[in-house]
């Protein structure tokens, strides 16, 4: 890893951070050349300039050029305020921009729940430029939108980064979908979350490649093989698609809406009673 942005002297960069993103503001913010990159990091010449050359592609992506200032701004607060483009790293487009990235405990604990948000049929990012959040909305076969998460501008500049999402229109409000790599990262922390509930050891790159996952009928613990199910989606986002032969949909947008309500309530109430047994066990 380049040490121009990992020294000890220097505010700590998150593990999430790509390594590629990395060589890249060691190359663009820092001025190490491709050549001193090269040997530090043990490879030729040739890869190091195609992951530069990749990253100034996408800095086009409003979400990753935010998300590369702010990092650069952490790893090398000493350096002038103008940037490598001849604009200063405070403002971009009107927004201010703070040197604050989210950390790996804070992006382990919101990732599942906006992935699988993400995850469901007809859903995407919308986030404004001069807005400081963003919402995650659904659209439904009827036509409406409806909101299922909020999330602030700097884990969605992560995720971005980190390739969970990618653009899917431009615009005063940008809109983002999930990726095969989004789908991936969800399914190793549905496969972690699961492995901490049963107290056995996890397979999150194993479980990657896995959409089913399996359950016993009534809630019943029995050696039996139980049945499998999609555990990337719910049966109600299944159940919201499915229209009746008028092509009405089975669930009207605010029934939709309202079970969800009563489904992350439940989620809330089962995770406060193993809490609790957790503790008393302990």
């Amino acid at each position: 890893m380049p040490r121009s942005l990992r020294r000890d002297d220097r505010v700590s960069m998150p593990d999430w951070v790509p390594e590629s993103a990395v060589i890249y503001l060691a190359h663009v913010e820092e001025g190490q050349s491709i050549c001193s990159l090269a040997r530090e990091i043990g490879c030729h010449a040739s890869t190091i300039l195609r992951k530069v050359r990749r990253f100034e592609t996408r800095r086009d992506d409003i979400l990753v050029d935010l998300a590369l200032r702010r990092i650069g701004q952490v790893a090398a607060p000493v350096r002038t305020d103008t940037s490598c483009h001849g604009e200063t790293s405070q403002m971009h487009d009107g927004q201010s921009l703070e040197a604050k990235i989210i950390d790996d405990e804070a992006l382990r604990r919101e990732a599942p729940r906006l992935l699988r948000r993400l995850n469901e049929a007809g859903a995407c990012l919308a986030i404004a430029r001069d807005m400081e959040n963003g919402v995650i909305v659904r659209e439904g076969t009827d036509g409406q939108t409806l909101r299922t998460a909020v999330l602030e501008r700097h884990m969605a500049e992560a995720m971005a980064l980190k390739e969970w999402i990618t653009l899917a229109s431009d615009g005063r409000i940008t809109r983002y979908r999930i990726t095969s790599a989004g789908r991936m990262a969800l399914k190793r922390f549905t496969a972690e979350e699961e492995a901490a509930r049963a107290g056995t050891e996890a397979d999150p790159f194993g479980d990657q490649h896995r959409d089913w996952a399996e359950a016993n009928g009534a809630g019943k613990s029995t050696k039996k093989r139980g049945i499998r199910y999609n555990a990337t989606e719910s049966p109600l986002s299944a159940l919201s698609r499915r229209t009746d032969k008028d092509g009405k949909p089975f669930l009207s947008a605010n029934l939709s809406q309202r079970v969800s309500v009563c489904a992350r309530i439940s989620n809330l109430a089962k995770w406060g009673r193993a809490s609790r047994r957790t503790g008393t066990s302990s």
